[in-house]
C-alpha cells in the first residue's frame, strides 16, 4: 500500500522521453545477481532504493527479505542465521523465511505476522532475478528468456559485472547506442568509423525494440571474433548481422552474426553471438550491472573464453567511465542545455519512449 501511494504521486514528464528524472519501474524481474553470489550467508543489496537481504535455506533455496527489522530498523544482513531464520542483532527478534515475526525474547506471546517483505525471487541459469513489483507475487513467466546462457545447450559465454556510478537510464542509452563504438572502443572492438555511418533497420513488437546492421566487409575483423576464424573469413561471402535487442527497461541483449553464404558440405553455416546485459537500478545515481558474451561456436575454447572476458572488461570499463561523467555533468552542471539528437539516435529516442509509457502506465499518471 505504501509502495502504491508512493507511485501515484509521481508527476508526468512532458516531453514523452525517459530521462535521469523518471522514477523506477517495478513491475519487472531484474538480475539480482549471479547464482554463486548468494549461500548461506546473509547478503545485502539495494534495487530500486529498496534494500533486500538474501540468503539460501539449509535446503539451498533462494529468500529475498526487506533488510529492516520491524522493531527499529536494525539490518538484517548486519544479524545471522539460525537455521533457514534470521535473528536480528539488537534486540533478538526472529523471522522466519516468509518474514514472518515469530519469536519476541523479551515477551511470552509473539504475534505471528508479517512483518517484512517477502520478495518473489527466482534462479535461473547462472543469474538469479527478483520481481520488485507492487504485488508480492511476481509471474515467473515474464523473467526474460536467456536460452543462449545455457552451456548444455550448446553454447559457451564469459561474464563479468560492474558498479556502475551512474542513473539506470544512462545505462540502458549507452547499450541501446552503437553509434559510439567506432570511437570510445576504437581500442578494444576494433570497428571502422564508417560502421557508425551504416543504416540501420528498426522493428517494435509490443514493447521491444530490434535495431540491425548488416556488415559485409571486415566484420569478421571485429574484437570479439577469434582471429582464426577471422583468417577462414577473409576471402568468404558472408553476410554479417549487427544490432542489439531490447527486453525491457533492466535488460536488452547485443546481436553479433555471420552467415556463411558459400558454405561448404558439413561446415558451419552460421556464427551466433549474443552479448546480453542486464542493469538493475540501485538508487538514482548508482546501478549494477553484468554482462556476458554467449556463442554457439568454439564451445571448447577455453582460451578464446577467457580472452573475451577480457577484452570485454576493457571495453566495458570505458562504457563505465563514460558513464560517471554524464552522471556528474547532469548532476554538477547548471548552465542552461539544449539537448541535440543525431540521426543515429532512432533506437535510443524509441527505447525512451518506451520505458516513459511504461511509467506513465505504472504510476496512474492522467493524461
Amino acid at each position: 500500500m505504501n509502495i502504491q501511494m508512493k507511485l501515484d504521486s509521481k508527476p508526468r514528464n512532458q516531453s514523452g522521453l525517459a530521462d535521469l528524472n523518471s522514477p523506477f519501474l517495478h513491475n519487472f524481474w531484474y538480475v539480482a545477481g549471479y547464482a554463486e553470489d548468494f549461500t548461506r550467508e546473509l547478503h545485502e543489496k539495494t534495487f530500486l532504493n529498496q534494500s533486500v537481504v538474501i540468503y539460501r535455506t539449509e535446503a539451498g533455496d533462494l529468500v529475498a527479505l526487506q533488510n529492516r527489522c520491524a522493531h527499529r530498523s536494525f539490518p538484517l544482513s548486519e544479524s545471522w542465521l539460525e537455521g533457514d531464520d534470521i535473528r536480528c542483532k539488537y534486540h533478538d527478534a526472529k523471522y522466519n523465511p516468509d518474514g514472518e515475526l515469530i519469536d519476541i525474547p523479551c515477551q511470552t506471546k509473539c504475534p505471528k505476522v508479517q512483518a517484512i517483505r517477502k520478495y518473489p525471487i527466482k534462479e535461473i541459469g547462472p543469474l538469479v532475478w527478483i520481481w520488485m513489483g507492487v504485488s508480492d507475487v511476481g509471474d515467473e513467466n515474464e523473467i526474460p528468456d536467456t536460452s543462449w546462457l545455457n552451456k548444455s545447450a550448446g553454447w559457451e559465454f564469459a561474464t563479468s559485472s560492474y558498479h556502475i556510478e551512474g542513473n539506470y537510464m544512462l545505462m540502458m542509452e549507452n547499450l541501446m547506442d552503437l553509434m559510439h563504438i567506432p570511437f570510445l572502443h576504437q581500442d578494444t572492438f576494433n570497428f571502422p568509423r564508417s560502421y557508425a555511418q551504416m543504416e540501420f533497420e528498426i522493428e517494435t513488437e509490443g514493447d521491444e525494440i530490434t535495431y540491425l546492421r548488416f556488415p559485409t566487409e571486415q566484420y569478421h575483423r571485429n574484437g570479439l571474433f577469434p582471429d582464426y576464424l577471422a583468417d577462414e573469413f577473409e576471402d568468404r561471402n558472408y553476410q554479417g548481422k549487427s544490432g542489439g535487442r531490447f527486453i525491457h527497461p533492466g535488460m536488452m541483449y547485443g546481436i553479433q552474426e555471420l552467415r556463411l553464404k558459400d558454405a561448404k558440405e558439413d561446415e558451419r553455416e552460421e556464427y551466433i553471438a549474443r552479448i546480453p546485459h542486464f542493469v538493475t537500478p540501485e538508487t538514482e545515481t548508482t546501478c549494477h550491472y553484468w554482462f556476458f558474451y554467449t556463442r554457439n561456436f568454439a564451445q571448447d575454447d577455453s582460451a578464446l573464453t577467457e580472452k573475451l572476458k577480457k577484452t570485454l572488461e576493457i571495453g566495458f570499463a570505458e562504457d563505465k567511465e563514460a558513464i560517471y561523467w554524464l552522471q556528474k555533468m547532469q548532476i554538477c552542471d547548471k548552465t542552461p542545455y539544449q539537448e541535440i539528437n543525431f540521426a543515429a539516435d532512432k533506437s535510443t529516442i524509441l527505447m525512451r519512449k518506451v520505458i516513459q509509457k511504461l511509467v506513465d502506465e505504472e504510476y496512474q499518471t492522467p493524461d
